[in-house]
């Protein structure tokens, strides 16, 4: 095969044929397809292992302000349970229950 300085895309069709030193029409002989496989290998790319759905999961919480946003998170539960006064965390059910829109809780 002939070398080209030219990218393919940027010749004639008529000019590729010639520098791959193929026949439009009857393609590639058997010894020719065996010579250029055993030399170029196989037109495959090259795969990798895709990555597993656990380790995406856990690279989610690799950056440093949602560590902090978990550990507030935790911290907030975890007084809840201390104090625990009502089903709802800071009885937040109770204050919607019984703000109306009237008072000093309307805004």
């Amino acid at each position: 095969m002939k070398t080209e300085s030219v990218a393919a895309h940027g010749q004639t069709v008529q000019a590729v044929l010639a520098a791959l030193e193929v026949n439009p029409h009857r393609g590639l002989s058997e010894t020719e397809v065996r010579a250029r496989l055993k030399k170029y290998g196989r037109n495959e790319l090259a795969t990798k292992r895709p990555i597993p759905a656990w380790r995406k999961f856990l690279a989610q919480f690799s950056d440093v302000l949602v560590i902090l946003l978990i550990i507030a998170a935790l911290i907030s539960v975890g007084i809840w349970w201390v104090e625990r006064a009502t089903v709802w965390p800071y009885g937040a059910r109770r204050r919607a229950a019984t703000c109306a829109g009237c008072g000093p809780c309307a805004r």
